[in-house]
């Protein structure tokens, strides 16, 4: 008798187990794989149109409705910035996403024990999960803020955000297609570069600062109310973030308006704009 209560508390216990195991899958690792599965994928179709278009042609033609160009478009800034929005707004709404769901799903514990070291390892971890993305800077920057909050990792956070723009692959194979391989390079090494080291130095330079989590046992229950703090950890993101990006977009279209049509005519200034656009 005491041998079969035995046996049946080890079912038990292999049971909630199991349970437990299907919750977390179901509440905490499901909805961040469909979010970014789902950017990963409107991203790529994307990239693969413009590189079938610019195989197909062998040139890129930038939007003129955005990128100021003699004789494209008179639009004016707050025309450029609204266009440029257009075009965006499903990536940002991503990077808004994502950033709720690592703020909602995401254990502090696990980011914390997975970038816990400042080395180049935690650098390029947080650099693979970031290039997949695809996302320009301004797109990042909720991950950014996202991630960084959820594991207070300065050097890997920065490593994701700036990893998706610099090493994202559509934009690589595009500068090889367009450009001298030489070109392509040093954008790829000043990308890595970037990524690698940029995060180090802040970490460095800053310190870090520990992880406080609330509890032991963060996803061992699955709570419907997670996703209404999901939702409202969206719109918290949405209201710090998206009045500074469409400022910092403003001030570049300002900029990008009054730069002499010449500018970038010689191969020196369009080598050393790749090498700035890679570096940020």
């Amino acid at each position: 008798m005491a041998d079969s209560n035995l046996e049946l508390s080890r079912d038990t216990a292999s049971d909630e187990m199991a349970a437990t195991a299907t919750r977390s899958i179901a509440y905490f690792i499901l909805p961040m794989l469909v979010i970014v599965g789902a950017l990963i994928a409107y991203k790529s179709s994307a990239a693969l149109a413009v590189i079938g278009k610019v195989s197909a042609t062998g040139g890129f033609t930038p939007r003129g409705n955005i990128v100021p160009r003699v004789g494209a478009s008179d639009a004016g800034v707050l025309t450029r910035t609204l266009n440029y929005f257009l075009v965006i707004w499903p990536a940002l709404l991503f990077g808004i996403l994502i950033s709720a769901a690592v703020s909602t799903f995401v254990s502090p514990r696990w980011l914390q024990s997975l970038l816990s070291k400042r080395s180049l390892r935690s650098q390029a971890i947080a650099g693979l999960a970031g290039a997949p993305l695809m996302l320009c800077s301004c797109c990042a920057a909720p991950i950014f803020t996202g991630v960084y909050e959820r594991s207070a990792r300065l050097g890997p956070s920065l490593a994701l955000m700036l990893a998706a723009p610099a090493l994202n692959p559509a934009a690589l194979i595009l500068t090889f297609m367009l450009f001298d391989y030489k070109v392509g390079l040093v954008r790829l090494g000043a990308g890595i570069t970037a990524v690698l080291f940029t995060g180090m130095i802040a970490d460095k330079l800053l310190g870090i600062t520990d992880v406080s989590c609330d509890r032991d046992d963060w996803q061992a229950a699955a709570r419907p109310t997670d996703f209404v703090h999901f939702l409202r950890a969206c719109a918290r993101v949405a209201a710090r973030l998206v009045p500074m990006i469409i400022i910092g977009v403003l001030l570049s279209m300002v900029i990008a308006q009054f730069v002499p049509a010449g500018t970038y005519n010689s191969s020196a200034a369009k080598f050393l704009a790749i090498i700035v656009v890679a570096a940020i």
